[in-house]
C-alpha cells in the first residue's frame, strides 16, 4: 500500500473519531439547553434537545439495547481481529451505534439534535451508522 493511500485512510479514520467526538460533544449541548429552546441553524433545519424512545420508528423494546450492545461487541471484537485498510464502513457503524447504545441505557433513548422540517429528528451518529451501511452496500454492487 503507498503512504498517500495510507495516509489518507489514517485521516478518515480520524474523521471518523472526530464525528463520534463531536456527536457526543452536540449531545451534551442539546441535553443542557432550556426546556424547549431551539435554535434554527437553516431553512427547515433546528438544533434542539429531542430523546427519542422509539427505533426506526419502532417502539424500543427494553431488549434492544442489550442486543444492540452484543452486536457492538461483536463488531469491535471483528474489528480488533481484522483491522484492514477497508474498515471504514465497520469503524463508522461501530462509532455511531457506540455513542446510540449509550444513550439508551443512560437516557432511556437516543438523544436526537437535529430536526428536519418537523419531520424527522436525528444526530451525527445516526449519519456514521447511514454512510457506513451504504459504503458497504456501494461496495458489494461495484
Amino acid at each position: 500500500m503507498h503512504q498517500l493511500q495510507k495516509t489518507t485512510y489514517q485521516l478518515i479514520d480520524l474523521l471518523a473519531v472526530a464525528g463520534f467526538i463531536a456527536d457526543r460533544v452536540l449531545k451534551f449541548i442539546a441535553e443542557h439547553l432550556p426546556p424547549g429552546k431551539v435554535f434554527a441553524f437553516a431553512p427547515g433545519l433546528h438544533f434542539g434537545y429531542y430523546l427519542n424512545p422509539a427505533l426506526f420508528f419502532f417502539p424500543a423494546w427494553q431488549w434492544i439495547p442489550w442486543v444492540a450492545l452484543i452486536v457492538l461487541i461483536a463488531l469491535t471484537t471483528y474489528y480488533i481481529l481484522h483491522t484492514t485498510y477497508s474498515h471504514i464502513p465497520l469503524l463508522l457503524i461501530l462509532l455511531g451505534g457506540t455513542s446510540n447504545v449509550f444513550d439508551r441505557f443512560a437516557y432511556n433513548g437516543v438523544i436526537d439534535y437535529i430536526e428536519i422540517f418537523k419531520l424527522a429528528t436525528i444526530n451525527i451518529a445516526d449519519i456514521m451508522i447511514l454512510a457506513g451501511i451504504l459504503i458497504i452496500v456501494w461496495r458489494k454492487s461495484a
